[in-house]
C-alpha cells in the first residue's frame, strides 16, 4: 500500500470558496460580462453526436 500515489497530490484538500471582499469583488466583475442564452438539453444533444460523443440529458 505505500507505493500508492497520495490523493489530491498529498497535499491535502483546499478550500476553493471566495469569502468577503473577494467574494463581492468577482460578483461585481461578472455583472459586466456577456450575458448568453443555452439552448435545451434536448437541442444539444445533436450537437453531441456531430462531436463525437453522446450526451445524455438527466
Amino acid at each position: 500500500m505505500s507505493k500508492l500515489v497520495p490523493p489530491h497530490g498529498g497535499k491535502g484538500l483546499t478550500e476553493c470558496l471566495l469569502k468577503g471582499a473577494e467574494l463581492e469583488a468577482e460578483k461585481k466583475k461578472a455583472q459586466g460580462l456577456k450575458k448568453i442564452t443555452l439552448a435545451p438539453p434536448a437541442d444539444r444533444i445533436p450537437l453531441s453526436y456531430s462531436a463525437g460523443r453522446l450526451v445524455l440529458p438527466g
